[in-house]
């Protein structure tokens, strides 16, 4: 029982990891994309 609740916890923490991560990402190639739009339109 503990043992399931500590692969749980552990899988939820690497997920929620995850997800951070892949915001921070996206938020990465939208502003990178957003500077080579300014750059291509001005």
């Amino acid at each position: 029982m503990y043992y399931q609740q500590g692969v749980f916890n552990c899988d939820y923490f690497i997920l929620d990891l995850l997800k951070t991560q892949i915001l921070k990402l996206n938020q990465a190639v939208i502003s990178g994309m957003v500077t080579v739009y300014t750059v291509v339109c001005f």
